[in-house]
């Protein structure tokens, strides 16, 4: 298991710790402008997104031979290689989840939980509605990061990733064509990779006032994450 932070919609950006700031505050412009896109852009991005995985195949393979042949040279545990290891098969399955996360994002967004009648004739409305920008920690599993990256973009939250250093070539690869679905819908900065060693998990100071400055979460690792991501 590992922790999903979040910086929410009302967190003051003088809130944040500056070397945090860094990383959040380009992504948190980015997850805006990724809240005011169509859901039909935001599908594209993610079928975009789907392509990329199979026409750049050979270089994300590349960079993960690279990975697989470090782990060797470190003596990793096969179990560990074998979570590291990437295939054309599992790059097309990937593709394949992708694609079923991009129709789900048509209505995943402003989609009507339960309306209530109260007492004095008005209407309570429950809405599903973007948190903000998330930060997903992840073991030295690549193919998390395109996966954590679609159900990003299918709530519009802006998001940080952080993998393990096992796997710094692969997500580097992968974070490429990431961006370069990104940019096909505008929104460059609304995905980012935190670079390994950098000190993005940090306690919040004891002056911020905001109890959700870093929420704490658990994720098993599978697309039942999408149901996190979205706050009613």
């Amino acid at each position: 298991m590992k922790d999903l932070g979040l910086l929410n919609n009302f967190t003051s950006v003088k809130q944040i710790p500056c070397r945090l700031s860094q990383r959040v505050i380009p992504t948190r412009i980015g997850s805006r402008q990724l809240q005011r896109l169509k859901p039909e852009e935001r599908a594209a991005c993610i079928r975009t997104l789907a392509d990329l995985l199979i026409s750049r195949q050979n270089e994300i393979l590349s960079a993960n031979a690279k990975d697989l042949q470090e782990a060797v040279k470190a003596n990793t545990p096969q179990p560990l290689i074998n979570r590291l290891s990437l295939s054309p098969s599992k790059l097309k399955s990937l593709a394949a989840g992708l694609n079923q996360i991009a129709e789900t994002s048509l209505t995943n967004v402003g989609r009507v939980i339960r309306r209530t009648r109260l007492a004095n004739g008005l209407d309570l409305t429950q809405i599903t509605v973007p948190i903000g920008v998330l930060l997903v920690i992840f073991e030295s599993r690549p193919d998390c990061l395109p996966q954590v990256a679609a159900l990003a973009l299918s709530s519009a939250n802006g998001l940080l990733l952080k993998g393990g250093k096992e796997a710094s070539h692969s997500n580097r690869a992968l974070m490429e064509v990431v961006k370069e679905a990104l940019d096909s819908v505008g929104v460059p900065n609304a995905i980012s990779l935190v670079q390994d060693g950098y000190p993005i998990v940090q306690q919040p100071p004891s002056s911020l006032s905001h109890p959700s400055y870093c929420r704490r979460s658990e994720w098993a690792g599978n697309l039942s994450l999408s149901k996190r991501m979205l706050s009613p």
